[in-house]
């Protein structure tokens, strides 16, 4: 089942924009209008990038993109009729001494466009750096950092929506352009953010390589590509609608973002709390924090076939964390308090998790959390001066928390209402992830999530066996995490009952009881040394050891003849 269609769009993008009381149902209609336009426009180019060298488009479906390409260049046409019908978006009025007001440029308002597109090639650029965490032959160079898209293509960008502003600013108000633009929406500066990031985004190559990966490459390094006409490479009808329904799916995700993320943005600006900032620095925190928690499991080694990571990787868990971090704000809901303690809590996992995978080449795993019961035995493991420092931190944090909390961020960050409502929210985002790990092995059972659903099972047959650590490099730990979590640790046999246990002891138990009537000696009289293999090693290899005797010669005696492990 897809999640998505533009009613979506209009109920999970346009609604929270209608905050004003005099809007009308015309201009409602009209901005669904705007963002029908955006996602033709903007998903006709990612139709002609997306594919592989090797892939076609079948010959109706090249004739339907045609089709689809002419009305993207229409309605990347009417988005700039919008953009001049709202060009006082960019002005602010001044009071002349006159009667009378001065319209003059808002320099805040347009600064802002370049520092969108700046900001989100530093999101960019962390996803570069994630993904080459484990890579040996990586070294920071303008090609590997990517800085070409910040220097040929953000700034030329930046500068021709600067000269676009500066130019439609100095359109005079006439007759014959107001009616044309009675046609175009109206719009807010934060809507135009908005849509600037919201592009830059969706077209970004890392969001085409997710769609197309998680949706039609291979499962492992032995499948093929999951086309219908696999053996011609060619994209028909069912896998277009198939690559349609996901790159609507992720523009719907990543509009909604957007907006949130201009709306906190604002607030953070404005010294303001509300749900929009607390979704804006949980995004933060997990982002940062996706590359300390990948960066405390580091182990330099070549690339497989899906590369270092699995393409995805590290949105499944920013998307978890922010999960998590939405659920702290909701519960404290205390602005400050609440962002200290994801600080505190996940600053001191990431330590901790580094500290346990550079002694023993493992991640922290779910079960080892009993051990915070027993912190005194826990903290003997761990050096006296990371725990002053750690005590020192969190005292300073306290500290800190109490002083601007004073001053910034006061007040709650949501109304019981409103906190409901995200409670609700979570659960539902929560469920999908939940269910499918669950029902691991049963793909028939799980919720179809475009992309999540497919990112959980991709390269699954070329990294599960390889153990936890690979899987938490390849595919995030928290992919590990929620799969101990939910997942199950075996198939429940068919049959599978406490009395059907029963049967079998009782079966063995008899089957014991006749043996042992015969018996000519007990195990009870002997002496029984068990050893873990791991545990048992050859001293003669120490090198510069001298041993009385040979302590292995038995085992070394039965060792030509014996194949046993």
């Amino acid at each position: 089942m897809y999640i998505g269609g533009f009613e979506v769009v209009s109920y999970a993008i346009m609604k929270p924009m209608q905050n004003y009381s005099n809007i009308n149902k015309k201009n409602r209609i009209l901005q669904i209008i705007s963002m029908l336009s955006l996602f033709i426009g903007l998903s006709s180019v990612n139709f002609d990038q997306v594919l592989p060298e090797e892939v076609t488009y079948s010959t109706p479906v090249s004739f339907l993109l045609l089709v689809y390409r002419i009305i993207g260049f229409f309605g990347l046409a009417y988005l700039a009729l919008v953009f001049v019908k709202n060009k006082d978006i960019w002005m602010m009025q001044v009071a002349r001494r006159s009667r009378g007001k001065n319209k003059l440029l808002d320099w805040k308002r347009i600064i802002a466009v370049p520092c969108v597109l700046f900001a989100y090639y530093l999101f960019h650029l962390s996803m570069i750096l994630v993904e080459n965490i484990n890579n040996a032959a990586f070294r920071a160079d303008y090609i590997s950092l990517n800085l070409n898209l910040l220097v040929e293509r953000y700034l030329p960008l930046a500068g021709i929506l600067l000269l676009a502003i500066g130019l439609v600013t100095h359109i005079p108000d006439n007759k014959k352009l107001k009616k044309v633009s009675n046609i175009a929406a109206d719009i807010k500066v934060e809507h135009f953010y908005m849509a600037l990031l919201t592009s830059v985004a969706f077209l970004d190559h890392m969001t085409r390589r997710v769609v197309w990966n998680t949706g039609f490459g291979p499962v492992n390094s032995a499948g093929n590509l999951r086309l219908v006409y696999v053996a011609n490479n060619i994209v028909g009808r069912d896998d277009f609608l198939r690559l349609f329904g996901n790159f609507l799916f992720a523009f719907i995700v990543i509009c909604v973002l957007s907006y949130f993320i201009v709306k906190g943005a604002q607030a953070f600006k404005a010294n303001e709390v509300n749900f929009s900032l607390a979704l804006t620095s949980s995004l933060l925190l997990a982002l940062i924090f996706n590359y300390f928690i990948q960066a405390s499991m580091k182990v330099e080694s070549g690339p497989m076939f899906y590369g270092y990571v699995v393409a995805g990787m590290s949105l499944f868990q920013i998307l978890v964390l922010t999960l998590i971090f939405m659920a702290i704000y909701l519960l404290f809901n205390r602005y400050m308090i609440a962002t200290a303690v994801i600080i505190l809590v996940f600053g001191s996992f990431t330590v901790g998790n580094a500290i346990k995978f550079s002694e023993r080449q493992e991640p922290v795993y779910v079960s080892e959390l009993s051990w915070l019961m027993n912190l005194k035995s826990l903290l003997s493991f761990v050096d006296l001066k990371l725990v002053a420092v750690a005590a020192t931190v969190l005292l300073v944090l306290v500290t800190l928390v109490i002083l601007l909390s004073r001053k910034f961020f006061k007040g709650k960050i949501m109304s019981w209402k409103e906190r409901g409502w995200t409670a609700i929210i979570l659960i539902v985002l929560a469920f999908p992830l939940v269910q499918n790990f669950r029902n691991f092995t049963s793909p028939d059972k799980q919720i179809n999530v475009p992309i999540l659903t497919q990112y959980i099972k991709v390269s699954n047959g070329d990294i599960l066996w390889k153990g936890s650590p690979n899987i938490a490099r390849a595919k995030s730990l928290s992919y590990v995490w929620v799969k101990q979590i939910f997942g199950k640790a075996m198939d429940e046999p068919e049959g599978y009952s406490q009395a059907k246990i029963q049967e079998i002891v009782q079966k063995y138990s008899d089957e014991a009881e006749k043996i042992n009537k015969n018996r000519s000696s007990q195990i009870t009289d002997q002496t029984v040394i068990y050893l873990l293999s791991e545990s048992l090693s050859n001293p003669n290899r120490v090198q510069g050891a001298t041993l009385s005797e040979n302590p292995l010669k038995i085992l070394m005696k039965l060792r030509p003849v014996q194949r046993a492990a």
